[in-house]
């Protein structure tokens, strides 16, 4: 069992003029694992992040 990252495309625009800042992709590790899995063993499944660790990746690009 794989657990991936939730990978986010991320586009930021300038509010009045309209121009592309930045182009770029963030990643959101997590802890999440469930109690019970089925699977064959090559399943992928990807973690749920808490809100605190959705934050903490966002942050930086709103408030640099």
């Amino acid at each position: 069992m794989t657990f991936c990252r939730v990978a986010l495309p991320v586009r930021i625009y300038e509010l009045r003029t309209g121009r592309l800042v930045t182009d770029t992709r963030v990643e959101i590790g997590g802890t999440s694992c469930p109690s019970v899995i089925y699977g064959d063993g090559t399943t992928k499944m990807y973690v749920t992040p808490s809100d605190s660790q959705v934050q903490a990746v966002f942050r930086p690009l709103i408030s640099p």
